[in-house]
């Protein structure tokens, strides 16, 4: 029974490989030349990463996928240093992808609002010492 395992572990494998290598900055290049090529490139991502999509969603996050592919061809085709690749992110709007670089921009204004109490606390700490005492009564005109 185990020697039925390994070709099918075999052939995964390989699989494995084919999709991975459909993503290089050539296939994602001539991908990119034709809608047919764009939607194959779409539907690999798709599989790769396991999305699941309803219709009208399917079409929105495409033409996501598209700009996205778009930009990291022109990227890859502006310099030789680093090549980008369509991975998770592609399909990701700006919005969605700002969650994943650590910058939760709904934190900021709470943020904003507790830095400004703490200024606010320090700078009566600093001007306590210039406080005019006889303003509040506590000490007579001499």
């Amino acid at each position: 029974g185990d020697h039925f395992l390994k070709p099918n572990k075999m052939i995964f494998f390989v699989a494995l490989i084919v999709s991975a290598a459909a993503f290089n900055k050539e296939g994602l290049k001539s991908g990119l030349q034709t809608t047919e090529g764009q939607l194959k490139l779409f539907n690999q991502w798709v599989n790769q990463e396991h999305a699941q999509y309803g219709t009208q969603e399917k079409k929105f996050r495409f033409r996501v996928f598209r700009k996205h592919l778009q930009e990291i061809v022109a990227i890859n085709d502006a310099q030789d240093d680093y090549e980008l690749d369509a991975n998770f992110m592609a399909g990701l709007t700006e919005e969605e992808q700002q969650q994943w670089y650590g910058i939760n921009i709904t934190a900021f204004p709470a943020e904003i609002q507790e830095a400004e109490e703490a200024d606010e606390h320090l700078l009566s700490m600093v001007t306590a010492d210039s406080k005019l005492w006889r303003q509040e009564g506590k000490v007579t005109a001499v």
